[in-house]
């Protein structure tokens, strides 16, 4: 080896070790003051954050799930906004952010987790369901179930019924169950940090503009929920790997559903190209022909994550769906 290359390769590792040496600090932190409670999600505990208040009684609330692997962290910027004019709810599922380990990931333990954070929180009045990647298809199959109090949908590059059978797509999530898993064997030598602090993690390719959105505070608290999903402890990996088999369960309730399946609902659905071309395109279209109120808007670009590369337009989306849930409510 040359000296250069020596000294290259003993600067790496030093970094290496000081990402590793920052890691076990890290793990001693408690959970950021930002979380309001832990509730039981059925035997463990899922951490919710409650932000502003409905000016109104016919305003609808806000609730948003995540994607798969994410935490409620990646929203803080889009839901710090929306706080400025309605109540806004964000938990992390088992595993993932400041929530405890739970069960196994399943179709079925999405849902349960989603009607605990509502019962506890939310026991009265209407909400907006926000519902990004997998958080949209759990939010979908909530309202397939309960729809008395729900005002409207919001689908941020939601994943669909149909991806079932589309192996792209299926070996699109299945590389990312793979990135988890590396990520979750490297994480206790520091190697997630150290990506995130490089701006380089491939799974948020949207950092750079997010974190231009947040306080130091928030980076901080976002940074260590990302790690912890990643690490020997977190669900990420777990729930990446869970996404077909939720699809088929969710493909199966949707067989035999007479469409539009939402009626009248208000219903906005965002889409982007970061699972291919006009094919996803195609299969978000069908999501917003759903409802008689859908709206679909597509983004050119490959962000997934949309509400951290495009969080204007996610707010912007998510209003005129809280305006039109107002708007029926006070005609009921």
């Amino acid at each position: 080896m040359s000296r250069a290359g020596a000294i290259t390769a003993a600067a790496a590792l030093g970094m290496l070790a000081a990402a590793a040496a920052a890691e076990t600090v890290a793990g001693r932190r408690p959970a950021p003051s930002g979380v309001t409670e832990h509730i039981d999600g059925g035997g463990y505990r899922l951490a919710v954050t409650d932000r502003g208040s409905q000016p109104t009684p016919d305003t609808p609330a806000v609730v948003i799930v995540t994607g798969a692997g994410d935490c409620q962290a990646s929203w803080a910027a889009v839901a710090d906004r929306l706080a400025d004019h309605t109540r806004v709810i964000t938990y992390d599922r088992a595993g993932l952010g400041w929530s405890a380990r739970g069960p196994a990931p399943t179709a079925d333990r999405y849902v349960t987790e989603l009607r605990a954070v509502l019962d506890a929180r939310l026991p009265e009045g209407t909400y907006v369901l926000v519902g990004h990647s997998l958080g949209g298809l759990i939010a979908r199959l909530h309202a397939q179930q309960h729809t008395e109090r729900l005002a409207g949908l919001v689908q941020v590059d939601a994943t669909p019924e149909q991806v079932a059978d589309d192996p792209g797509v299926k070996i699109g999530f299945a590389v990312s169950g793979m990135l988890a898993s590396a990520f979750k064997a490297l994480a206790p030598i520091g190697v997630v940090r150290l990506l995130l602090r490089l701006r380089a993690f491939p799974l948020y390719p949207e950092q750079r503009t997010f974190e231009t959105q947040l306080t130091a505070d928030q980076r901080r608290a976002w940074m260590a929920s990302v790690r912890r999903d990643m690490g020997p402890g977190g669900a990420s990996g777990s729930e990446l790997r869970s996404v077909l088999p939720a699809v088929r369960e969710a493909q199966r309730r949707l067989a035999g559903l007479v469409q539009p399946q939402f009626g009248d609902l208000p219903l906005a659905v965002l889409t982007s190209h970061a699972w291919g071309g006009e094919q996803w395109v195609d299969m978000h279209r069908e999501l917003a022909a759903r409802s008689r109120a859908g709206t679909h808007r597509v983004f050119e670009d490959r962000f997934h994550n949309i509400h951290m590369q495009h969080s204007d337009a996610v707010v912007d989306a998510i209003d005129q769906v809280l305006v039109a849930g107002a708007d029926n409510n006070s005609r009921r």
